[in-house]
């Protein structure tokens, strides 16, 4: 069976990004996932700070446009190496 297919966009500012990606399954569960990955080293704890505030506001702008998804603090969160200086 092929995974659905899925809507991924890109946003950026002029010192950090992140994506965003849509998907829905064949058994209609709906995912949203916001994400900024680092390739082979984990940056400096405040510029880890910016992108996290910017992939909060990505997600605060996406639900005033779709107010069925649910409030932040309800969301799944995973951090990963996340940076101690």
């Amino acid at each position: 069976m092929r995974d659905p297919a899925f809507n991924q966009f890109s946003f950026a500012t002029a010192t950090t990004g992140g994506t965003l990606e849509t998907k829905q399954d064949s058994k209609g569960t709906k995912t949203v996932r916001l994400y900024c990955l680092w390739t082979n080293h984990t940056p400096p704890k405040a510029k880890f700070d910016e992108t996290r505030s910017l992939l909060d506001a990505a997600y605060l702008n996406l639900r005033r446009a779709e107010p069925s998804l649910p409030p932040p603090e309800q969301l799944k969160e995973t951090l990963t190496r996340y940076p101690s200086k």
